[in-house]
């Protein structure tokens, strides 16, 4: 048996507002979607990942989640849009591989122009920058 920690798929550190990512399962998915943006999100451990605060998402960075100011358009920093409504999900499944810049879907949420003349695609679970 691990450390209390081990048991835990995080730990919070308010003061770097910073979600440290110990859970094995978790760690997996941070790897798979390093940049994302991972805000209300649920970890496959369970774990909710909070709302917006301050006006900053939660994006994933290594093995921990940040929380950071996105912008939209070319400055947009991250390469993952991680999707979150079960309806977002099954409509990106459907159109695994095909360009959605600018497109919204059917939660209402609105994906970016495309980024330096790379192209946003619908990925299963995520929004990808080609």
């Amino acid at each position: 048996m691990g450390s209390i920690f081990d048991l835990c798929a995080s730990r919070k550190n308010n003061e770097d507002e910073a979600i440290f990512i110990e859970n094995q399962n978790d760690k997996e998915f941070c790897q798979k979607f390093s940049n994302g943006c991972i805000t209300n999100a649920t970890l496959p451990s369970g774990l909710k990942v909070p709302s917006r605060r301050y006006g900053k998402d939660w994006i994933i960075k290594n093995n921990k989640i940040i929380l950071e100011k996105r912008t939209t358009g070319e400055n947009l920093k991250c390469d993952f849009i991680i999707l979150i409504a079960p309806n977002d999900v099954g409509y990106s499944h459907h159109h695994r591989g095909k360009v959605c810049s600018n497109c919204t879907l059917p939660s209402g949420l609105k994906v970016p122009e495309k980024k330096n003349g790379r192209d946003w695609i619908f990925d299963g679970e995520a929004v990808v920058l080609n």
